[in-house]
């Protein structure tokens, strides 16, 4: 399986379509301001038309299925649920849906979506009963991610650099684990998870990249299933925390 580097881990939803975002841009919602002026008169009056719609980009590394998924909720031109990684459920359509073949497996995309209707304000669950499910998940998924670090880290000619990503990630899984307990036992508040779950989410990107840099050049790398481990670890505990009402 191709090393994709700078992965999200948290999943794009688009209709009954699920993916993985390598990439997100948007925020080019811009207010629509009428100046009016007069000659010989500084500055001018102002009035708010409103605001455009928000407009979200993303890329993803996709199989062809998926893709043709996609196309065909584009063509069918209807305003679908979408499940923003960051800033959660909005209805929208997909406008655009293109591809480029890789000399890595599946497609890359690039996708468009316009928000459907007026933005309602983000609104972020933080409630302490979601945990216990997550917390079983996320340690099953760890015991899987510890196997593929450790068969990672006992190849031979390993760089450096990835032998202090290993380190650098389990401390920060240690440093969320624990988190998660204060969190549970009504020791610690939301935002302190967030940093947590935060610099976890990064030591993973950081593992990858450093992967990625090495896919080819250290022999034997191909053979740890590393992203089919790490990118479950963090999944349960995104999810968690962005579960979102309305954007």
């Amino acid at each position: 399986m191709a090393r994709l580097p700078g992965r999200n881990t948290v999943e794009l939803v688009i209709g009954t379509v699920k993916l993985i975002a390598t990439t997100i841009a948007g925020g080019n919602n811009d207010r629509r301001i009428a100046k009016y002026s007069a000659i010989g008169v500084n500055g001018a009056e102002l009035e708010d038309l409103g605001q455009d719609e928000n407009q979200d980009a993303y890329t993803a590394n996709v199989s062809e299925s998926v893709y043709l998924q996609l196309k065909t909720i584009k063509e069918a031109g209807k305003a679908v649920t979408i499940v923003h990684p960051l800033f959660g459920t909005y209805q929208g359509r997909l406008v655009s849906c293109k591809y480029a073949g890789t000399t890595r497996s599946g497609l890359d995309i690039s996708l468009v979506i316009l928000e459907d209707g007026a933005a309602a304000n983000s609104t972020l669950k933080t409630t302490p009963a979601n945990l216990p499910a997550w917390d079983g998940k996320a340690k099953a998924a760890w015991s899987d991610a510890s196997d593929s670090l450790t068969s990672l880290a006992v190849l031979p000619d390993m760089p450096d650099d990835i032998l202090a990503g290993i380190d650098g990630l389990v401390g920060s899984w240690n440093a969320f684990s624990d988190v998660v307990s204060l969190v549970q036992a009504g020791a610690a508040a939301a935002g302190e998870i967030a940093y947590a779950f935060s610099s976890l989410s990064t030591s993973v990107t950081g593992m990858m990249n450093l992967v990625d840099n090495a896919w080819g050049v250290v022999e034997g790398i191909s053979d740890v299933a590393l992203e089919d481990t790490l990118f479950p670890l963090v999944m349960p505990a995104g999810t968690w925390l962005t579960r979102w009402v309305h954007r």
